[in-house]
């Protein structure tokens, strides 16, 4: 279900390709719910990223260094920097809010094109 809504609130903001990594064996059962989630409604590129999610640098197993993400993400900059002009890096659960007037990635880019001064400023939430 996260999949469903990721790839229906980032097409509407004019994302047109999803580019995946799936930290895990691709199996046909797993296409499989890949195609019944898309419904051919979206362009979507998986790559099987089957790595440890931790490297451990002591036998004893308690000095890690996590790599796994870090790989995935130099990985699809190298491939993609060809391709785009711009590469959104997130999980499934991260959501983008533009706000009005910005309704899209496109409106947002057409601002940031045009300022003297170009200026994205993210604002996190507040967590307690």
């Amino acid at each position: 279900m996260l999949l469903k809504k990721y790839l229906e609130y980032y097409s509407n903001l004019g994302v047109n390709c999803f580019y995946l990594y799936y930290n895990g064996k691709i199996t046909e059962n797993f296409i499989n719910e890949i195609n019944i989630i898309n419904q051919s409604k979206y362009k979507i590129i998986i790559t099987e990223w089957n790595y440890d999610y931790w490297y451990y640098l002591d036998e004893m197993k308690k000095e890690k260094h996590h790599h796994a993400q870090v790989n995935a993400i130099n990985d699809a900059l190298c491939i993609l920097k060809h391709f785009s002009s711009y590469i959104l890096y997130n999980d499934l659960d991260e959501y983008i809010k533009l706000e009005h007037p910005y309704n899209n990635f496109q409106d947002l880019n057409y601002l940031l094109a045009n300022l003297k001064y170009p200026l994205l400023v993210l604002q996190l939430p507040e967590y307690n």
